[in-house]
């Protein structure tokens, strides 16, 4: 998930008091990772900063988590997270992803309001995203994953069935 280089980026810029959430309860990839970002989150920011979610969370829980926050920064280069991504970005947060990452290039092929790891900035990081964007992603994902959507694609795909 290249979370090291998204720390390294962080570093850079003025956090104030604002946390810097790392998800780490979905599982290991090698033995001790959990353990060496933990390290590295602790040693790169203060303690006041940084907090790794190292246990799972209740999706209530989780969901009054992720609504106090205004960016989310997913730096996977492959196709990771796509729920928390579509949720990210329901609730208006502003979403960073590796341009190499295949949903980089279908969010933005969708024209929803995506932005590259490249373009993380201070000032990216401080303002929100406007709320006109917020409405715009709101719209073209209830056109593409809404729920006429999914019935309708439900039914396509019964109707080809039984066919």
């Amino acid at each position: 998930n290249n979370h090291l280089d998204a720390f390294y980026s962080l570093k850079e810029f003025e956090l104030s008091d604002r946390k810097i959430i790392v998800p780490l309860s979905y599982g290991e990839s090698f033995k001790g990772l959990k353990d060496y970002l933990l390290s590295e989150g602790q040693k790169s920011f203060s303690l006041n900063n940084f907090f790794p979610i190292i246990d799972f969370m209740g999706r209530q829980d989780y969901n009054h988590l992720i609504c106090n926050c205004s960016v989310a920064i997913l730096n996977h280069n492959k196709q990771h997270a796509w729920g928390n991504i579509l949720t990210f970005l329901y609730i208006g947060l502003k979403v960073f992803l590796n341009e190499k990452n295949p949903l980089y290039t279908y969010l933005t092929n969708l024209d929803i309001v995506v932005f590259e790891m490249n373009s993380l900035s201070q000032a990216n990081i401080d303002s929100k995203l406007p709320f006109s964007s917020v409405k715009h992603n709101r719209s073209v994902l209830n056109a593409n994953f809404g729920t006429e959507k999914v019935f309708q694609q439900t039914a396509l795909l019964i109707d080809e069935l039984i066919a």
